[in-house]
């Protein structure tokens, strides 16, 4: 892991090779993969659509 990366980048990274590999798809684009959750779950966060119950 790259220390210089921010944390929520560095679990993007990580997330986009295991998609990446469970997918059986090129590593961009399993990081593209979670990048794209990522931003519809915070624009549905911040839309009001959509609440984390933790």
């Amino acid at each position: 892991m790259n220390p210089a990366l921010p944390t929520s980048r560095l679990n993007t990274v990580a997330l986009g090779e295991a998609v990446a590999t469970e997918l059986d798809i090129p590593l961009a684009d399993g990081r593209r993969v979670v990048e794209a959750v990522f931003t519809v779950i915070a624009r549905a966060l911040a839309a009001g659509q959509l609440a984390l119950d933790v």
